[in-house]
């Protein structure tokens, strides 16, 4: 089943079931915590607006369309929900690919 959206974003109710082995079936996107680095220099630990800690990662997610992956963009709200999911509840590697299944709400 293909998300069909131009940016994925999560929906009120929506739950989320991360696995290493990809699902058979359902709404899922592969994603991953990819490492990063910013330019050298000072910068900042947390988010300027409320100090909270940030990760030196980006949230990647790819959607498989027609049999081949595809890079499915993520809104800024949703990919923060993602990642403090993959970060905070499932404890999740970075640069290693996960199969996010998206359980819609009913």
């Amino acid at each position: 089943m293909q998300i069909n959206n131009e940016v994925f974003t999560l929906r009120s109710g929506e739950k989320l079931e991360l696995s290493a082995q990809e699902p058979e079936d359902g709404c899922y996107l592969a994603v991953q915590l990819r490492s990063i680095e910013m330019p050298p220099g000072e910068r900042h630990k947390g988010r300027p607006t409320d100090g909270v800690k940030v990760e030196q990662c980006a949230v990647l997610a790819c959607e498989r369309v027609q049999g081949k992956w595809q890079w499915q963009p993520i809104g800024m709200p949703s990919k923060e929900s993602i990642g403090d999911y993959m970060i905070d509840v499932c404890h999740c590697e970075k640069d290693r690919w996960y199969f996010l299944k998206i359980i819609k709400a009913i």
